[in-house]
C-alpha cells in the first residue's frame, strides 16, 4: 500500500497540539472516528505503550492493537500496528508554523506494508481504491484534534 500524507495548521500552540493528539487514553472523546480505546499498558504513554483501539473502517468495526514506537515531545510519535498480514506505520508530527508561536502545522505520514503472499496480492489490487477512503479519515482525524486543540486554547 501507497503512503498517506495529510496535514492542517491549527491556531494553538505545539505544546498542546502535541498534549492532545498524544493523549492515547482519552483520544476517543476527540477524535469523532475512535469508536473506543482499551489500554493494555498502564503508566504514561512513552515508546511501548500498547492500547486496543476500536473503529468503523469501510463500513465494519474493526480493532487493532498498536503501540508507540518512538515519542519526541512536542515534536513527533510514531505509532505501529500489525493486522491482516500488513504492518502499519504512522507518524504524527507537530511543527512549528513560521514566526506564529501560537500556530502549528499538524501532520500524519500514513504506510502500509504486505507482509504475506495474500496481503501483497490484495494491496497491489485493491490498494488504490482504499487510499481515498484511509485520506478522508486521517484527514478527519486531524480537524478534530484541530478542533480540540483550539477550543482549548
Amino acid at each position: 500500500m501507497a503512503g498517506v500524507k495529510v496535514s492542517v495548521t491549527v491556531r494553538a500552540p505545539q505544546e498542546k497540539v502535541f498534549e492532545i493528539s498524544s493523549n492515547i487514553v482519552d483520544s476517543a472523546k476527540v477524535i469523532s472516528g475512535i469508536q473506543a480505546i482499551e489500554p493494555l499498558t498502564e503508566g504514561p504513554v512513552k515508546p511501548g505503550f500498547k492500547w486496543r483501539e476500536t473503529r468503523i473502517m469501510f463500513g465494519k468495526e474493526a480493532t487493532e492493537e498498536m503501540w508507540i514506537d518512538a515519542f519526541e515531545p512536542p515534536h513527533r510519535y510514531t505509532v505501529l500496528a500489525e493486522s491482516h498480514g500488513c504492518k502499519y506505520h504512522s507518524e504524527i508530527r507537530v511543527d512549528p508554523s513560521g514566526s506564529d508561536p501560537q500556530s502549528c502545522v499538524l501532520s500524519m505520514n500514513f504506510s502500509g506494508e504486505g507482509t504475506t503472499f495474500f496481503a501483497k496480492l490484495m494491496s497491489a489490487v485493491m490498494g488504490w481504491m482504499m487510499m481515498g477512503s484511509v485520506r478522508k479519515a486521517l484527514q478527519k482525524d486531524l480537524e478534530d484534534v484541530k478542533a480540540a486543540a483550539e477550543s482549548a486554547s
